[in-house]
Parts: structure tokens; C-alpha cells; sequence
């Protein structure tokens, strides 16, 4: 058996709400979302390179 072309990434998960400027904070960094899910929780996967932003585990932005 092979292994995977590419090594495992670890990622950090947290959680946020959308707020009236469409932005959410990670870190000192402000990331976008969009309108319509101010006022939403969603989840935020941060690793190496990428900031990913799901709502109801369907991704809604990146940011590399």
C-alpha cells in the first residue's frame, strides 16, 4: 500500500459569527464572508495557507 501523495495538514477549528460588516476576525486578521450570513455562526478551519469559512458544512469562503 502507498502512501498519500501529499502529508496530512493539521487544522484549527473555531468558531464565529458573521458580523454587520460581513467580516469575521481570525488572529489580528479580519477575513470576508458575505452578506447574507451576517448574524450566522460559522466555522472557521485555519491551517497552514488557508482560511476556510463554513456554514452548515458548505464552505462559503476562502482565503489562501
Amino acid at each position: 500500500m502507498l502512501l498519500p501523495a501529499s502529508p496530512n495538514e493539521t487544522a484549527l477549528w473555531s468558531t464565529a459569527t458573521i458580523q454587520p460588516d460581513y467580516l469575521t476576525t481570525v488572529g489580528d486578521c479580519k477575513y470576508s464572508g458575505s452578506y447574507e450570513f451576517i448574524g450566522k455562526k460559522v466555522d472557521i478551519r485555519t491551517i497552514d495557507n488557508c482560511i476556510e469559512v463554513f456554514f452548515h458544512n458548505n464552505r462559503i469562503a476562502s482565503h489562501v
